[in-house]
Protein backbone atom coordinates (compact mmCIF):
# COMPACT_ATOMS: atom_id res chain seq x y z
CA UNK A 1 0.00 0.00 0.00
CA UNK A 2 0.87 3.62 -0.88
CA UNK A 3 -0.51 5.92 1.17
CA UNK A 4 -1.75 9.32 -0.63
CA UNK A 5 1.13 11.77 0.07
CA UNK A 6 2.41 14.89 -2.23
CA UNK A 7 5.52 12.97 -2.50
CA UNK A 8 5.90 9.33 -2.76
CA UNK A 9 9.40 7.78 -2.79
CA UNK A 10 9.14 5.93 -5.75
CA UNK A 11 12.51 4.93 -5.59
CA UNK A 12 12.25 1.44 -4.50
CA UNK A 13 12.00 -0.99 -7.17
CA UNK A 14 9.13 -3.01 -6.60
CA UNK A 15 6.99 -0.47 -5.96
CA UNK A 16 8.37 1.18 -9.22
CA UNK A 17 7.77 -2.07 -10.73
CA UNK A 18 4.01 -2.25 -9.74
CA UNK A 19 3.70 1.56 -10.44
CA UNK A 20 4.46 0.37 -14.17
CA UNK A 21 2.01 -2.28 -14.28
CA UNK A 22 0.06 -0.09 -12.51
CA UNK A 23 0.14 2.09 -16.20
CA UNK A 24 0.10 -0.18 -18.70
CA UNK A 25 -3.07 -1.86 -16.94
CA UNK A 26 -5.01 1.21 -16.85
CA UNK A 27 -3.86 2.12 -20.64
CA UNK A 28 -5.66 -0.85 -21.48
CA UNK A 29 -8.49 -0.37 -19.75
CA UNK A 30 -11.76 0.66 -20.93
CA UNK A 31 -13.50 0.63 -17.50
CA UNK A 32 -12.29 1.94 -14.30
CA UNK A 33 -13.73 1.02 -10.57
CA UNK A 34 -12.70 3.23 -8.18
CA UNK A 35 -13.91 1.47 -4.39
CA UNK A 36 -13.78 3.68 -1.06
CA UNK A 37 -11.44 6.03 -2.80
CA UNK A 38 -11.98 9.86 -2.00
CA UNK A 39 -8.91 11.24 -4.99
CA UNK A 40 -7.58 13.08 -2.27
CA UNK A 41 -5.33 16.29 -3.75
CA UNK A 42 -2.61 15.06 -1.79
CA UNK A 43 -2.15 11.57 -3.97
CA UNK A 44 -0.15 13.97 -6.24
CA UNK A 45 1.73 10.75 -7.97
CA UNK A 46 -1.72 8.64 -8.68
CA UNK A 47 -3.14 11.73 -10.16
CA UNK A 48 -0.58 12.33 -12.56
CA UNK A 49 -0.75 8.44 -13.27
CA UNK A 50 -4.44 8.83 -13.88
CA UNK A 51 -3.64 11.48 -16.16
CA UNK A 52 -1.35 10.05 -18.07
CA UNK A 53 -3.09 6.69 -18.91
CA UNK A 54 -6.66 6.72 -18.02
CA UNK A 55 -7.84 6.76 -21.72
CA UNK A 56 -9.93 9.47 -22.84
CA UNK A 57 -13.06 7.33 -23.91
CA UNK A 58 -12.95 4.49 -20.39
CA UNK A 59 -16.33 4.51 -18.24
CA UNK A 60 -14.94 5.46 -14.30
CA UNK A 61 -17.09 4.18 -11.71
CA UNK A 62 -16.83 5.34 -8.22
CA UNK A 63 -18.14 2.84 -5.75
CA UNK A 64 -18.41 5.24 -2.48
CA UNK A 65 -20.61 5.22 1.07
CA UNK A 66 -23.04 7.60 3.33
CA UNK A 67 -25.78 6.01 4.94
CA UNK A 68 -27.52 9.97 5.26
CA UNK A 69 -26.71 11.95 7.58
CA UNK A 70 -26.07 15.34 6.46
CA UNK A 71 -21.77 15.21 7.30
CA UNK A 72 -21.39 11.87 5.17
CA UNK A 73 -23.85 13.10 2.33
CA UNK A 74 -21.25 16.46 2.48
CA UNK A 75 -18.94 14.37 1.78
CA UNK A 76 -19.61 12.27 -0.57
CA UNK A 77 -21.57 14.90 -2.71
CA UNK A 78 -17.56 16.78 -2.87
CA UNK A 79 -15.93 13.60 -3.44
CA UNK A 80 -18.29 12.85 -6.41
CA UNK A 81 -17.38 16.63 -7.17
CA UNK A 82 -13.54 16.06 -7.31
CA UNK A 83 -13.81 13.07 -9.51
CA UNK A 84 -16.09 14.57 -12.04
CA UNK A 85 -13.72 17.88 -12.14
CA UNK A 86 -10.60 15.83 -12.32
CA UNK A 87 -12.05 13.39 -15.37
CA UNK A 88 -13.48 15.83 -17.13
CA UNK A 89 -15.33 15.37 -20.02
CA UNK A 90 -15.11 11.10 -19.47
CA UNK A 91 -18.10 9.41 -18.34
CA UNK A 92 -18.24 9.19 -14.59
CA UNK A 93 -21.17 6.93 -12.63
CA UNK A 94 -21.16 7.61 -9.42
CA UNK A 95 -22.92 5.44 -6.22
CA UNK A 96 -23.18 5.93 -2.52
CA UNK A 97 -24.54 2.34 -1.84
CA UNK A 98 -21.01 1.23 -1.19
CA UNK A 99 -19.10 -2.03 -1.68
CA UNK A 100 -21.45 -4.53 -0.43
CA UNK A 101 -24.44 -3.38 -3.00
CA UNK A 102 -21.72 -3.37 -5.52
CA UNK A 103 -20.43 -6.78 -5.20
CA UNK A 104 -23.89 -7.89 -4.65
CA UNK A 105 -25.03 -6.79 -8.27
CA UNK A 106 -21.98 -8.11 -9.74
CA UNK A 107 -22.34 -11.12 -8.30
CA UNK A 108 -26.06 -11.56 -9.38
CA UNK A 109 -25.41 -10.06 -12.95
CA UNK A 110 -22.70 -13.07 -13.43
CA UNK A 111 -25.20 -15.88 -12.54
CA UNK A 112 -27.42 -14.20 -14.63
Amino acid sequence: MVMPTFLKDLSNFQIKLIWQNAAVELMEATKVVFIGYSLPYADFEFRQLLTRMVRREAEIDVILFHDGTPEKKLRYEEECRRYRQFFGTRKVTTTHEGVESFVKKLTSAAIS
